[in-house]
């Protein structure tokens, strides 16, 4: 997205921004990219899933899905379904994508993710896992935004 500068110079302007059917190709990409990264054993991404949860994203206001831009492209996501919460009468929201490329852009996301978040009254609570060999630094993000580790999380695969 070509933008004027105030000198009147083309130039290119790094987008934050609701996604749009057009991402959803760009949005599979960086998932998959990011689950083989996180070596998890056992599980294999399904295109077919992310492509379908790309698509409730783009195609409902229940759900956040939103995407950073620079000159090369979607380079950052950020998704997060809205679902019934399992101990509460409300529901919960549930980061289930978050992957940005683009220095200074994966905080942007989240600081709009969680002014989405917090106009749903009928949501209860954000939740997000953590791979246990990711960046370290994600996790002081995340307490520097207000999200804080509650619950260890035990998990067993086949």
């Amino acid at each position: 997205m070509e933008r004027e500068s105030v000198d009147g110079q083309l130039g290119w302007q790094r987008v934050i921004r609701r996604a749009v059917s057009r991402d959803i190709p760009r949005i599979i990409e960086i998932g998959t990219e990011a689950l083989a990264q996180a070596n998890l054993p056992g599980m294999v991404a399904s295109l077919s899933r992310i492509e379908g949860l790309a698509k409730l994203g783009v195609e409902s206001d229940d759900h956040f899905l939103w995407v950073a831009e620079d000159e090369d492209g979607v380079g950052g996501v950020l998704g997060v379904l809205v679902h019934d919460c399992l101990l509460y009468d409300r529901k919960q929201a549930t980061i289930v994508q978050f992957e940005c490329r683009i220095p200074g852009d994966g905080i942007k996301l989240l600081r709009e993710c969680l002014r989405w978040w917090k106009k749903l009254p009928m949501v209860k609570m954000l939740m997000v896992s953590l791979e246990c060999d990711g960046d370290p630094r994600i996790e002081t993000l995340y307490e520097r935004m207000g999200l804080h580790r509650r619950h260890p999380l035990m998990v067993a695969t086949k």
